[in-house]
């Protein structure tokens, strides 16, 4: 089965963002195929670089990097909902004479349109 992750949840839902991180794995080791992780709303957030939460609190940013370098997932990031979030990659930054993106690697903007392009290919979406 091939299984498109629609993310809605902010970073600062940690259960949640750790059932979806759990989800992933579970649906991959089942032999399934996750075909990429969509991240709209106010999930754009888990893709802000500049948020550091305590030590002792979940890093929502730094397990999606964790994941999607051991399973080489797509992570993309509506660019409307990030950039009314504050969250923006290079060529935004540049042309807003702007010196720091925030937009951490692996996350990439993209539009709603190429989302809903790859929905024609997956079996299933699940949003967290």
């Amino acid at each position: 089965m091939i299984i498109s992750l629609l993310v809605t949840s902010p970073p600062t839902a940690s259960l949640a963002i750790q059932q979806a991180i759990q989800f992933v794995q579970v649906s991959i080791d089942s032999g399934n195929v996750i075909d990429n992780i969509f991240f709209y709303m106010d999930g754009v957030n888990n893709a802000n670089a500049f948020l550091h939460p305590m030590n002792d609190e979940f890093n929502a940013h730094k397990a999606w990097q964790v994941l999607s370098n051991k399973l080489n997932i797509p992570m993309l990031v509506c660019i409307t909902a990030a950039e009314r979030r504050g969250v923006i990659d290079e060529t935004l930054a540049l042309a807003l004479n702007c010196s720091n993106a925030n937009l951490g690697s692996p996350f990439q903007s993209v539009g709603l349109s190429e989302f809903f392009e790859r929905l024609h290919d997956v079996d299933r979406l699940v949003q967290f």
